[in-house]
């Protein structure tokens, strides 16, 4: 949760491939069910 709020603040605009990668997600899917909590 920690890097998530820390790249909210520091970026404008993440694709959701670059927040994949950054947050360490396997797949997409992973990272659009944290999104939605």
């Amino acid at each position: 949760d920690e890097i998530a709020g820390c790249s909210e603040k520091a970026y404008d605009y993440l694709t959701i491939a670059d927040a994949k990668q950054i947050l360490m997600f396997s797949s997409e899917q992973e990272l659009l069910e944290y999104i939605t909590e």
